[in-house]
């Protein structure tokens, strides 16, 4: 991928937030407020030969967002308003556009999966000892992520019923790009709401090809532990990550990280040293000023530019120091939508040790995933505890798209139709069926969390590379903890990505 943690037992958020439709509101106007601005006369409505790609500081694609090509320093061509800019005074007087005065300055604008930008500053004269003057060189997109979920819920026994929902899951407004100094300098900012609360999201900048160190990210952004995590939420087969997931993976911390591959690109590996940031909707909900995490993956089986089998095996184990004794582990039954049903509450104990181990399979339209996750406690007063759970699902795409594998990061992406929805020409998108099996145990000794297995059915409608409609239909079950019961789920999500 790849959610804001309601520290209540049972989420209470309902149609009656507005921060959903407000962050919504605000992409509109803004995108409005553009709009004169690309239509203006000049305006250059294609892309120039190259764009900018931030996810490529793993050397794939964004999970989230697609990606385009490297920055180009070629100046821009003769005859171009631009020219002498760096020599001219630029003003915005009464009658004069906020799209010319850009333009003075090198601005370049156009539409493509977001609004594109690029402003170039061409050497023109020499610097301090005669040297050249560095060209400055901004290029990146704005986009909008918007996730809407719609369920309705079906308890017994001591699990509480929700009711009928509507729910803003994620409206997101994101800057993602390049820059150059002295050397390409990669960035990320992603800033919206989650539910009805505010939410800083992907918060980071990047160096690629570091001596030694490859990629380094430094910064707010998923540490690196899960597949199914790290593929990114708008990825995801299903509405929600697994319940292990959800319980043991590090999600969003503050820190940095070094990401090496191997040229060809069968195999990957990652280390990073974080702390807590903001508080992740998803993953360990362990309160920690030091974690080191650590990720490896390699292609067993690999395809080539081929449709046979390729084969994905990783493994992640992290180091947690609490200094305030407090480490917790909890997950809901994979919806949004509902609160927590099983958790562990704070764990008096200075370390704990998470470890995850993913596999995952593909051929043609043929998907197969699955992660064990756990965490070995060392209790201050009971001594060590261990919890685990583990999820599999399988997959299939009905109109025949294979899933995209990124060789760089070590993660997959979402396959893109191989005919867009368009009905009148006969393209129907495309379709994929999935089906789930998740289990997690938190409790051990005399902490009783409880355990909970989820069985999942799902249907995905992709209708071109920025809409999908997600289908889920759940049954949960929990016992040995608080809340002892099944619950039975249907929902639904309607997802933008632009």
């Amino acid at each position: 991928m790849p959610e804001v943690r309601d520290p209540s037992p049972v989420s209470r958020v309902g149609v009656d937030r507005p921060l959903g439709a407000r962050a919504a509101a605000l992409a509109a106007v803004l995108l409005a407020s553009v709009a004169p601005a690309i239509t203006a006369p000049g305006a250059r409505a294609e892309p120039p030969a190259a764009a900018t790609s931030t996810e490529a500081a793993l050397g794939g694609s964004s999970p989230d967002a697609s990606s385009a090509g490297p920055l180009e320093a070629e100046p821009p061509p003769r005859g171009d308003s631009t020219r002498g800019a760096g020599r001219r005074r630029v003003s915005i007087a009464l009658g004069e556009g906020l799209s010319v005065a850009v333009r003075r300055l090198g601005m370049r604008w156009w539409l493509e999966d977001g609004l594109n930008y690029e402003l170039r500053r061409t050497p023109v004269a020499p610097g301090r000892f005669g040297l050249p003057v560095d060209s400055v060189e901004l290029a990146g997109r704005f986009g909008l992520r918007l996730s809407t979920d719609v369920g309705g819920f079906f308890p017994r026994g001591d699990v509480p019923d929700p009711g009928t929902r509507f729910e803003v899951r994620r409206a997101f407004l994101y800057a993602t790009g390049e820059f150059r100094l002295l050397r390409p300098v990669f960035y990320r900012l992603s800033a919206g709401g989650i539910g009805d609360r505010p939410y800083w999201d992907d918060l980071y900048v990047g160096l690629r090809d570091v001596p030694w160190l490859g990629t380094v990210r430094v910064g707010q952004f998923d540490a690196p532990m899960s597949l199914e995590l790290l593929s990114g939420s708008s990825n995801s087969r299903f509405m929600e990550y697994g319940a292990p997931v959800q319980a043991f993976a590090a999600s969003l911390k503050v820190g940095i990280e070094s990401h090496r591959h191997r040229r060809d690109g069968r195999a990957t590996w990652t280390l990073g040293v974080f702390r807590d940031g903001q508080r992740a909707d998803v993953g360990d909900d362990t309160d920690s000023p030091l974690r080191m995490v650590g990720r490896a993956t390699g292609l067993v089986v690999d395809p080539g530019e081929g449709d046979g089998w390729l084969v994905h095996a990783g493994g992640s184990a992290s180091f947690v120091l609490s200094t305030g004794d407090r480490v917790r582990y909890r997950s809901r039954p994979e919806s949004f939508l509902v609160g927590y049903l099983v958790d562990t509450g704070d764990i008096d104990t200075r370390t704990a040790y998470p470890v995850g181990a993913e596999l995952a399979v593909t051929r043609g339209p043929f998907t197969a995933q699955s992660e064990w996750l756990g965490a070995w406690v060392d209790a201050t007063d009971v001594g060590a505890l261990g919890f685990g759970g583990v999820y599999g699902y399988v997959g299939w795409s009905l109109t025949g798209e294979r899933r995209p594998y990124d060789r760089h990061a070590g993660r997959f992406s979402a396959p893109l139709p191989r005919r867009d929805f368009r009905p009148f020409e006969g393209g129907w998108g495309a379709w994929e069926v999935a089906g789930r099996f998740s289990w997690v145990d938190l409790s051990d000794g005399p902490v009783r969390g409880g355990r909970m297995v989820v069985w999942s059915a799902g249907v995905n409608w992709t209708w071109n590379r920025w809409i999908r409609i997600l289908f889920d239909g759940q049954s949960a079950r929990t016992w040995d903890g608080p809340r002892a019961g099944r619950l039975g789920i249907l929902q639904a999500r309607f997802q933008l990505v632009i």
